[in-house]
């Protein structure tokens, strides 16, 4: 530290603290100013991560989903040797982890909105965000329940009938088509936050 810049310092810091004297009205409104338009972004950027994170899940769904439903000549000509198995116990637990993810994150959101939501944009987001978990959280348990039953028919061949997986395939089906109309109206919400 040089000795001779100190009364060069002490003299800037006397001068700063005399504008703030006069001045921290106006910082104080300014800095209220900045801080609630600070939180509006700070809102709408945990919303945008919020649907990010739904995105990640919908997006290992799927791929848990086309694994199970692809058609492949390894899947269709049972060749020993050539033949592909599907794994349904690693399905169901994924499909397990993902359900249990994507309702922590629909928790998240009902307590967010219930504190209440400054921003009436991210709020609207929000409460489409909400929806279209519950409809995806409803196609996850759907299709791990069929995974489930899929895995035990893996083990003991009379053990899951195809009465009852046409049945269940068909309100699986119910949910998909749910959660992709919900999906296109988050889509619009997301637009119109982005506005």
């Amino acid at each position: 530290m040089h000795l001779n810049k100190e009364p060069k310092h002490m003299k800037q810091a006397f001068i700063c603290w005399i504008a703030l004297a006069f001045l921290s009205p106006f910082i104080f409104l300014s800095s209220s100013i900045a801080s609630t338009t600070s939180d509006l972004l700070t809102e709408r950027d945990r919303a945008i991560g919020l649907a990010i994170t739904v995105n990640d899940i919908l997006t290992s769904y799927i791929e848990v989903h086309n694994d199970v439903f692809k058609v492949s000549g390894r899947r269709i000509i049972p060749i020993p040797g050539y033949f592909e198995a599907i794994n349904f116990k690693q399905h169901v637990e994924t499909l397990e982890n993902l359900y249990a993810k994507l309702s922590q994150i629909d928790q998240d959101i009902t307590r967010w909105i219930g504190n209440g939501v400054k921003n009436p944009e991210v709020r609207d987001f929000l409460i489409v965000l909400r929806s279209y978990s519950k409809a995806l959280l409803d196609a996850i348990k759907e299709f791990e329940s069929i995974s489930r039953q899929l895995y035990k028919k893996s083990q003991d061949p009379d053990s899951y009938v195809w009465k009852s997986y046409s049945k269940d395939l068909e309100k699986y089906e119910k949910a998909i088509e749910r959660y992709r109309m919900l999906g296109q109206i988050l889509n619009e919400s997301y637009k119109c936050l982005n506005k």
